[in-house]
């Protein structure tokens, strides 16, 4: 049945995930009716770039989560998150330098370069903690992050959309600060 709990349960973890491509792509839309055709494609290839990362962290640290957690001890459990958690953050620090690198390789300058290097550093943290919390069976944290994050991401787009002002600067504080709020509720 369409209205089963199991239908409800997915239907929510997936908007999420379905609503914070939206957002992006809605992002994207503004972005390419308001910059140049090559910060255009810098800032799309960038946000493959983040994309790439993002896939190669879920392989490292999202994936194996649930079979490690699953070997240890309920007791030990949580010692175990927090010390993942903290080579995770350590780890996302070498990414964001790696992709400050990347950034600034491609043409953008410094100032954008940090910021998107922040952007993605935070995203890969951010990527960790939903990934745990629907190991620790938290799965309403995950949704909430995801509705904060394309809530914020779709709230900013408009302004940007609005003020007919955008750079691809403001739209990594913009992706920043959503990322931000995705975080909120892991903290």
């Amino acid at each position: 049945s369409l209205l089963s709990p199991l239908t409800w349960r997915y239907a929510l973890a997936a908007v999420g995930p379905a609503g914070s491509s939206g957002a992006q792509f809605l992002l994207n839309l503004v972005l390419l009716s308001q910059v140049s055709t090559t910060a255009f494609g810098r800032f799309t290839f960038l946000l493959i770039v983040a994309q790439f990362a993002a896939a190669i962290w879920s392989a490292l640290f999202c994936a194996p989560l649930p079979a490690l957690l699953a070997d240890t001890p309920a007791e030990e459990r949580g010692a175990v998150i927090e010390r993942l958690f903290l080579i995770n953050l350590g780890g996302a620090a070498v990414a964001g330098a790696l992709l400050l690198v990347t950034a600034k390789l491609v043409g953008e300058t410094w100032p954008t370069a940090g910021v998107f290097a922040l952007y993605a550093a935070l995203a890969l943290v951010r990527w960790f903690r939903r990934a745990q919390a629907y190991v620790v069976a938290r799965p309403l944290r995950s949704t909430a992050s995801d509705l904060g994050y394309c809530a914020m991401l779709l709230g900013g787009t408009l302004l940007l959309w609005t003020s007919g002002t955008a750079t691809t600067e403001g739209a990594y504080w913009l992706l920043t600060a959503s990322v931000i709020v995705g975080l909120l509720p892991f903290a």
